[in-house]
């Protein structure tokens, strides 16, 4: 029970966290053992023990940025922000370029038909 008591309030404050830096995953990393050292205390752990003793994950999300330097939070998610737009780019490009492709392809496909004779006249003269 324990064990899926701290699996749930770390996938939860995990899943909230909105850089996932290198710093980011060692705070990370370390208040997950800090759950689970809290855990190994208690007998029967449960999620409302956990928010008890360390806060809601929001609650704990909220104190570790209000830790952070702001300007330096926002410029990393500036730069995530900016990764990602970056990369719906590429994939955009690189559908259109296929589209692209296809229509060529297609057009060439057709030309290659009309260049092929449908029948065969064959005249005998004497």
């Amino acid at each position: 029970m324990r064990n899926n008591c701290v699996k749930e309030y770390y996938r939860i404050l995990k899943a909230i966290f909105p850089l996932k830096s290198y710093y980011e995953a060692k705070f990370l990393k370390e208040f997950k053992n800090s759950l689970i050292e809290f855990s190994n205390t208690r007998r029967h752990c449960t999620f409302e023990d956990l928010v008890n003793e360390f806060g809601s994950p929001q609650e704990v999300l909220h104190e570790y940025m209000d830790a952070q330097d702001f300007i330096e939070t926002s410029t990393a998610i500036k730069k995530q922000n900016i990764k990602k737009y970056i990369l719906l780019f590429c994939v955009l490009l690189l559908f259109l370029v296929l589209l692209l492709y296809t229509i060529f392809l297609h057009g060439l496909s057709e030309k290659v038909e009309q260049a092929i004779p449908d029948a065969i006249s064959t005249t005998i003269s004497e």
